[in-house]
């Protein structure tokens, strides 16, 4: 169960100073059953926030290409959830999965009825995604960091095993920052 929104008019990776992602969960209701035949690998309840970073410039060889940046939040494996990087098993078979981990982005265990709070830059985050992406073969037609934006942000639960889970978010923004633009100081030094 996901909730997205397309993003539009985000500035590029290249004129963001920040992008600040903030907002607040509290895990409403966790219970996880276990019935024979159930692997954690393939049967968890995981609540995250995601971000693409496409290539948004029309003309370019790779337009429409992205990655998946992934916030973590909930994940009934884990006290916090780990980083996680790999390529896409699911229906966007291909792209790269970058997660930084819960603990990354300031989660700590999530305990039923206890509100907790993020409010971390999301640029740092972007950016080793798309470093990783390019190292491992990922977006291979364009390396420019003017062709790459956020548009699109899903949150919600994916929970391919037999879970009650229940969480509330409030308070969700994504504000971006841009660098200074002007004239720029040179460095004459030799």
């Amino acid at each position: 169960l996901l909730v997205q929104q397309e993003i539009q008019n985000v500035p590029s990776l290249a004129e963001l100073a920040s992008l600040r992602l903030a907002f607040a969960v509290r895990l409403r209701e966790a219970e996880t059953f276990r019935p024979e035949g159930h692997s954690p690998s393939l049967h968890a309840a995981q609540f995250q926030v995601v971000v693409t970073l496409n290539d948004t410039r029309r003309g370019s060889a790779g337009f429409g290409d992205f990655l998946w940046l992934v916030i973590p939040v909930y994940d009934d494996r884990y006290p916090i959830p780990p980083e996680y990087v790999a390529q896409d098993f699911a229906m966007t078979q291909g792209k790269l999965i970058y997660n930084p981990g819960g603990a990354a982005v300031g989660l700590k265990a999530m305990r039923i009825d206890e509100w907790q709070s993020v409010d971390c830059d999301l640029r740092p985050w972007l950016e080793a995604a798309l470093q990783s992406a390019w190292a491992k073969g990922y977006l291979p037609h364009s390396r420019d960091r003017a062709d790459y934006r956020v548009a699109h942000l899903n949150l919600g639960w994916e929970v391919p095993g037999l879970n009650r889970v229940s969480m509330e978010v409030r308070g969700l923004s994504l504000r971006p920052r841009l660098l200074p633009v002007g004239p720029r100081s040179v460095d004459s030094s030799p």
